[in-house]
């Protein structure tokens, strides 16, 4: 969000409730103008009100091309990705599983299906209509959570998180950008 963390306060309760304080200056140690901390607000706010259950339905969750159930199992978690960034990177299975994994799931069971002409019915896991070459592969994923059942809210939410950034949908850089061709960038710009 062209930010730097200048100084940060991180607290969590012994309830649960995080409180966190930043102090952010832009890339070159100043302040923020009105309208960039306005639109960091704003980007912030965002972020915490995407991707969460709803309060009257906290066993599934649906975030753009990424589906989290926890109904269709009594003891796995579902996690579907319709499509993929683009169908001519290699490498989004692993990143996929990586993701996965990192929030410490353990695959038990999975899916792919990239294109109609499916050679199981097992493997038949898109809708009707489904574009395979705009969009992309269909993944279809039956997890177990750390604890060996069901994950729960605040690792999907974890794990929401990542595949939007897999995706590129992500708001929020996974590796800290190039400070240098930056900070000509935005001189260029000024």
């Amino acid at each position: 969000m062209s930010v730097r963390v200048a100084y940060g306060q991180l607290e969590t309760s012994s309830e649960g409730v995080a409180t966190d304080t930043f102090w952010v200056t832009d890339f070159r140690g100043r302040k923020l103008k009105d309208s960039s901390a306005s639109s960091l607000g704003a980007r912030l706010e965002d972020f915490l009100i995407v991707c969460q259950a709803t309060e009257s339905d906290e066993k599934e969750w649906r975030c753009g091309n990424i589906e989290v159930s926890n109904l269709v199992s009594p003891d796995m978690t579902q996690v579907i990705i319709r499509g993929e960034p683009d169908g001519t990177k290699p490498g989004f299975l692993l990143e996929l599983t990586t993701a996965l994994t990192s929030v410490g799931a353990s695959i038990q069971e999975a899916a792919i299906q990239g294109g109609t002409d499916v050679p199981e019915p097992a493997c038949d896991i898109a809708e009707p209509g489904h574009d395979f070459v705009r969009e992309g592969r269909v993944f279809k994923f039956m997890l177990k959570g750390p604890t060996g059942g069901q994950m729960d809210a605040d690792r999907v939410a974890s794990l929401i998180f990542t595949l939007r950034l897999l995706e590129g949908k992500g708001i929020m850089p996974t590796v800290a950008p190039n400070m240098d061709a930056l900070l000509k960038l935005q001189t260029k710009c000024n």
